[in-house]
C-alpha cells in the first residue's frame, strides 16, 4: 500500500545518498591555498597540520583560523 510505497522510496534515496557519500572524492587543497597557508605559519609560528596538507576541508579551517591575524600582523 501507501506506505509500503513510501518505505521503498525511502529506503532507494537512502541507499542513492549512500552509495554518493563512499564514492565521494576527498580533495587536497589547492597550490594557492598550501602556499598561503605556509605563509601565515611561518609569521604566525605555527605548525600546520598534516591534514590540511592533505585535505582541503582541514585546510579551509585552518586558513578560517588564522588569516585575520596573519592579516593584521602583515599590516603591523
Amino acid at each position: 500500500g501507501e506506505a509500503e510505497s513510501f518505505r521503498r522510496g525511502l529506503a532507494n534515496r537512502l541507499v542513492d545518498a549512500m552509495s554518493a557519500a563512499l564514492e565521494f572524492k576527498v580533495l587536497p587543497p589547492s597550490e594557492k591555498q598550501v602556499k598561503y597557508a605556509l605563509a601565515i605559519a611561518k609569521t604566525l609560528s605555527l605548525q600546520l597540520p598534516h591534514e590540511a596538507l592533505q585535505y582541503r576541508d582541514a585546510m579551509t579551517v585552518f586558513l578560517a583560523e588564522h588569516a585575520s591575524s596573519y592579516r593584521r600582523r602583515r599590516t603591523v
